[in-house]
């Protein structure tokens, strides 16, 4: 950060730079859709909870600890991951399962399908971001890797917890499998047909 500069002028700079970087702003917007469209779902589990599975509280709470479960078997086995080009399918296959998932979970008939896909929720979108992350990282100039970082940062919260909020209203009017399928839908037909050059 340019510390003779505000904190307006230092995002800018991390905008620009995503704005006019090939390679990133592609990434950028395929990780705004997938915090958007796939990572949102907090605010539809106790629905989903309450009037499908019918567990309420404690089926909300299962499928939380399946998502943190799933999370971190899927990111410490990345640990292992040092090429590139396996990162960059990774990154494909993470995205797709993450759209997948969600679906799962909206039609799982009982509690134990419902984890599982939880869990599998967990797995890819915990992985998904942190090789987002990693090649983010690698691209981008120490001179202003800070900013596009919080840029992103702020890109990724600011989004998922407004559509969080979208998600949890729709869910008490359409219900949580519906939002789930719809979503999960909408971000596959993001991430398929998307020409990034990080997969190969």
């Amino acid at each position: 950060v340019e510390s003779e500069k505000g904190v307006m002028e230092n995002m800018l700079a991390g905008l620009r730079y995503i704005y006019h970087d090939p390679l990133l702003l592609p990434l950028i917007v395929l990780i705004v859709a997938h915090c958007s469209l796939s990572m949102s779902f907090e605010s539809m589990l106790p629905v989903l909870a309450k009037g499908k599975l019918g567990a309420a509280g404690i089926g909300f709470s299962y499928m939380m600890m399946a998502v943190g479960a799933g999370a971190l078997i899927g990111v410490m086995g990345l640990t292992k991951v040092q090429s590139d080009s396996v990162r960059g399918r990774l990154l494909l296959v993470t995205g797709i399962v993450s759209g997948v998932a969600p679906i799962a979970l909206a039609v799982s008939p009982n509690l134990p399908l419902a984890l599982l896909a939880s869990a599998g929720m967990g797995a890819s979108q915990g992985s998904f971001m942190t090789i987002f992350t990693t090649i983010v990282q690698s691209m981008v100039p120490d001179a202003i890797r800070g900013r596009v970082t919080s840029t992103n940062n702020l890109l990724i919260g600011g989004l998922m917890a407004a559509f969080n909020l979208v998600n949890g209203f729709l869910a008490d009017g359409v219900g949580a499998p519906i939002i789930l399928i719809a979503t999960g839908i909408a971000f596959l037909m993001v991430i398929l047909p998307s020409p990034l050059p990080v997969y190969n």
